[in-house]
């Protein structure tokens, strides 16, 4: 996260507009119950306004795309696997063999983050959180390093600039 550039990442671009892998083709969503169809943002998926389900069970983006949508994307909220899917896109944007490894690379390594991971358990009502939606354990001194990052707006602990500061508003974004 910290060497994307935020117009890639911005909360009004459309998830299909990621030319790679499937995301191409991860618009014109079908609503459930309609003809209609949409495309989803990454805001709405940050938001949990996208009208994707929360279905604990969608492991790969065929799943998902062939459900459809519970209501019109930015009309409703609920809480859903907006995040997972944002996971996964990084994944396939960055071509890293899962979200850990993006994450490692991104935003962990670059803040000294040594401790810090998505678990790694399973039961059969949960997944692994791998995949950016939750599940992230640490140590009190990663989420120091972490937390001395966001204060300084970019700034690791010892200084270096991971966001400069022209970027900075667009990254810190209020939801």
């Amino acid at each position: 996260l910290m060497h994307t550039k935020p117009a890639d990442w911005h909360p009004d671009k459309f998830v299909n507009d990621f030319k790679v892998g499937r995301w191409s083709t991860f618009g014109n969503l079908a609503l459930a119950g309609s003809k209609k169809r949409f495309n989803v943002t990454i805001g709405q998926l940050l938001m949990h306004t996208s009208g994707f389900p929360m279905t604990l069970t969608a492991v790969c983006l065929d799943v998902v795309r062939m459900q459809g949508l519970c209501f019109e994307p930015g009309t409703g909220w609920s809480y859903s696997i907006g995040h997972r899917l944002l996971g996964w896109l990084l994944r396939d944007y960055w071509h890293k063999p899962s979200v850990q490894a993006a994450f490692d690379e991104l935003v962990y390594k670059p803040l000294g983050m040594s401790s810090t991971h998505f678990a790694n358990w399973f039961t059969p009502f949960f997944f692994m959180a791998e995949a950016g939606d939750g599940g992230i354990t640490s140590t009190a001194a990663d989420l120091r390093r972490f937390a001395v990052a966001v204060l300084r707006k970019g700034r690791a602990s010892d200084g270096r600039i991971l966001i400069d500061e022209a970027n900075w508003d667009a990254w810190a974004m209020r939801n």
